[in-house]
Order: structure tokens, then C-alpha cells, then sequence
């Protein structure tokens, strides 16, 4: 039988949104072909099943930002300046596709698998590049020696993860822009560990 490209879209344009709104062990394979209008048997065919079609998303969403923090660390910026650049370049994606960062963080508050290695080797190479941006900042005398390179890295992390988890109210709370936002927040977190 010959790969229907259509199909497997359709498939993953009905799935997407399915596992961000209700989790992994929420969907059945029932409702991803009523959602995508498939026969039950063509998710297996294309993804091997539920869990290949799962692994499939969060394999392609991090190959994506495994991409886009290359390109940034490629850029000719100071550790700071690629900080900003990647904390924007993620705040683009969670308006471009909320679904997508929405089952990141669903994953990483509840792991569909424990022995998962994707999330684990995609959070460990997020944390990497971070850490040796915050480096180069101290080396450049942007970010103080005493900052602990991990707890920073979380601290970024978590200030734009916050802000995509709590998008639908900051927005309207702040009166301003995903771009707003990480400004302010980065400025003020950069003036707390900068050097003085």
C-alpha cells in the first residue's frame, strides 16, 4: 500500500490538539480516527499505533527546537543576546502552535513513560546550550561568576513556560505581547544576575 501524505496529515492536524487538550491517556484510538475522519487501521499503518503517533509529534516538535537552538547558537551573539533570541524564538512557537508547547509541558508534569528518553535527551539538550550561553555571558562579564549555570537555565525555562502556560490570562492581565512580557521578565531577571 502507498503512503497517503493527506492522510497521515490529517491524522496528526486531529491529534495534535486532541493530546494537548486531554493528555496522552485521555485520547483513545477511536477518537483520533473520528477526529481525523480515518479508519482506525490507518493509524497504525502510518504511526504503528497510539503511541507511534505520540512519539512521532514530540520527536518532530523537538527536532524542530533542536533546529532553531542550533541556528541561535550559530548567530554571532553574546551568551546573553542568544538567551533572548531563543526565549523569543519559543515564545513564537507557542503562538504560532499553543497545541505543540501545551503537550511539552503535559509531558513534563506527567510522563506518558517514565523511561522516556525524547523528553529527557530534549530537556538535557535544552539545558546544555542554556548553560553554555549563560557561560559565555560570564566570560563576557554580562552574567556575575557566583550564578549556578543550572538553576539558571531552570529559572529561564520556567519564566517562559510560565508565561505560554498562563498565555490566555497574561495576556489580558499585562495588556501586552508574548515579546512584552519576556522583555520585562528577562530584563528583570538579567539585572538580579548581572554583574553590578
Amino acid at each position: 500500500m502507498k503512503h497517503d501524505s493527506s492522510v497521515q496529515e490529517r491524522i496528526l492536524d486531529a491529534a495534535i490538539p486532541l493530546f494537548a487538550m486531554k493528555g496522552y491517556a485521555g485520547v483513545s484510538i477511536r477518537m483520533l480516527a473520528e477526529a481525523a475522519n480515518v479508519n482506525i487501521a490507518m493509524i497504525s499503518y502510518y504511526f504503528g499505533g497510539k503511541e507511534g503517533l505520540y512519539s512521532h509529534i514530540l520527536s518532530t516538535l523537538f527536532d524542530d527546537v533542536k533546529k532553531m537552538i542550533a541556528h541561535v547558537d550559530a548567530e554571532p551573539k553574546s551568551g546573553k543576546e542568544k538567551i533572548w533570541a531563543l526565549a523569543e524564538r519559543l515564545i513564537e512557537i507557542d503562538r504560532k502552535s499553543t497545541y505543540l508547547i501545551r503537550i511539552v509541558q503535559s509531558e513534563i508534569v506527567n510522563p506518558t513513560n517514565e523511561d522516556d528518553q525524547t523528553m529527557k535527551e530534549y530537556i538535557s539538550h535544552l539545558n546544555g546550550f542554556l548553560r553554555k550561553w549563560i557561560q559565555e555571558g560570564k566570560r563576557d562579564g554580562d552574567i556575575r561568576e557566583d550564578v549556578d549555570e543550572t538553576i539558571a537555565a531552570i529559572n529561564i525555562v520556567s519564566m517562559i513556560d510560565f508565561y505560554s502556560l498562563m498565555r490566555p490570562f497574561s495576556d489580558a492581565f499585562l495588556q501586552t505581547d508574548g515579546k512584552g512580557y519576556l522583555e520585562n521578565t528577562l530584563k528583570n531577571y538579567f539585572r538580579g544576575i548581572g554583574k553590578e
